[in-house]
């Protein structure tokens, strides 16, 4: 898990509270409402990001960098201090 990893990285506890419910999580980012695609899109991609934490690979960093990718983890512990 994501947050997991910025944890480490920040040496600290980070709780998370998992949304109650599918309406909860549309009016967390959208306190005012949603137009029903755009909140059903959201739903959607929180039920996709629960099902498949690795996202799909390509080599597009490989070639556009010349490099292969740096990790999540990597990332975090660099930028540690933008988070303090």
């Amino acid at each position: 898990m994501t947050v997991a990893v910025l944890s480490r990285a920040l040496g600290r506890s980070i709780e998370v509270r998992e949304p109650a419910s599918p309406r909860e999580i549309v009016r967390s980012r959208l306190p005012a409402g949603a137009p029903t695609a755009l909140a059903e899109a959201l739903l959607e991609i929180a039920a996709l990001m629960r099902v498949d934490v690795k996202g799909s690979r390509t080599d597009t960093v490989s070639r556009l960098l010349g490099r292969e990718p740096r990790t999540f983890a990597a990332w975090c512990a660099r930028n540690a201090v933008a988070f303090g």
